[in-house]
């Protein structure tokens, strides 16, 4: 599959570059490299509706999902929050869940604040679901009523 270069600085509120890598009916892919990192945006779909998003730095020394201290961090969100924002435009998932494990506190404060300023159209924070390994955050389509997908 070719990698679509895009301009999505329409989307993005920042002055990131991010570019599409990959975009099919089941996930969806971007990437912007902030400062010396790579930060990647996945979003996939095992089954029509639901979509599991993940964020990670790739490096050298293999990808992380915690916090790596590297610095440009309110770019790093920016990034995520749009590409987020993006993602919504283009595919209108039914619902969209992402986990911050229990070991990293930061992590979910910075998962509660980045669900406080999507703000999309049409989407709210269902839920926050806790458990021994840490929280779910599970986004939802307005009207769309969650125990129909589990």
């Amino acid at each position: 599959m070719k990698i679509c270069d895009l301009d999505l600085a329409e989307s993005f509120d920042s002055d990131v570059k991010g570019r599409v890598l990959k975009s099919t009916s089941n996930i969806f892919v971007t990437a912007a490299q902030i400062g010396s990192r790579i930060i990647r945006f996945t979003a996939a779909s095992d089954y029509a509706g639901v979509w599991d998003v993940v964020f990670i730095e790739k490096s050298e020394l293999g990808d992380t999902f915690g916090k790596s201290g590297s610095g440009n961090e309110l770019q790093v969100f920016s990034f995520i929050i749009n590409s987020l924002k993006f993602f919504i435009s283009k595919y209108s998932p039914d619902i969209i869940t992402f986990t911050a494990d229990k070991g990293d506190s930061n992590r979910a404060s910075l998962y509660t604040r980045l669900v406080q300023r999507i703000k999309e159209p049409g989407y709210h924070l269902e839920n926050i679901e806790t458990d021994e390994t840490g929280k779910t955050f599970i986004i939802a389509r307005d009207g769309v009523n969650i125990s129909d997908y589990r």
